[in-house]
């Protein structure tokens, strides 16, 4: 049996008496430039399902509390209405984008352009409260800064490696404050982390 994070694990030993091995959705290893971008404007990234119970509208909404010049760049596969309640909800606000889907191959020198990648779920499920997600890996391989929410096993990772921010709570201000401390030599400092 298998499972992709160690607090799903516990989760399976401490509920049916059954530890899983652990295998961690890892992308095969890429050498990516760090990209030590001079740009005033910060870019941060999401990509992956359009899942509602992600709350990807809270990734918009964060822009509003910054006062960071940022962008949000969101490349979205999945559930095409809620896409498009997504682009309907981003229609007045100039600093988001959103891509079209990339091939896997090309995700991570795609995301490679990018200075922040932003995996903050709130925990609305025990399973979305343990996730570990492909793209938190993939957004570490692109040699991106990582901006996640108090996620036990997303955190464990990042303040190991120290590669990335994480916010106090699971509240859209905390996730803001943590945002507007970035400044350009702190992100090429963050991203150097990733990269080792």
């Amino acid at each position: 049996m298998l499972t992709v994070s160690s607090g799903l694990a516990n989760a399976y030993k401490d509920n049916f008496g059954i530890l899983p091995e652990l295998v961690l959705s890892l992308p095969n290893y890429q050498q990516e430039p760090i990209r030590n971008l001079s740009d005033e404007t910060i870019k941060i990234l999401y990509h992956g399902m359009a899942n509602r119970n992600r709350k990807i509208e809270n990734f918009i909404k964060i822009l509003d509390y910054l006062t960071i010049q940022a962008e949000l760049h969101l490349y979205l596969v999945g559930d095409n209405v809620y896409i498009k309640e997504l682009e309907n909800f981003a229609s007045n606000n100039t600093k988001v984008f959103f891509h079209d889907p990339v091939a896997f191959k090309d995700i991570i020198p795609t995301v490679n352009q990018y200075d922040v990648g932003i995996c903050y779920y709130e925990p609305t499920s025990f399973n979305i409260r343990h996730c570990l997600p492909n793209k938190f890996f993939e957004y570490i391989q692109a040699r991106l800064v990582l901006a996640i929410g108090p996620s036990p096993d997303m955190a464990e990772i990042l303040t190991k490696y120290e590669c990335g921010l994480i916010s106090q709570d699971f509240t859209i201000e905390s996730m803001a404050k943590e945002l507007n401390t970035l400044t350009r030599s702190q992100i090429n400092m963050l991203k150097q982390k990733s990269d080792e």
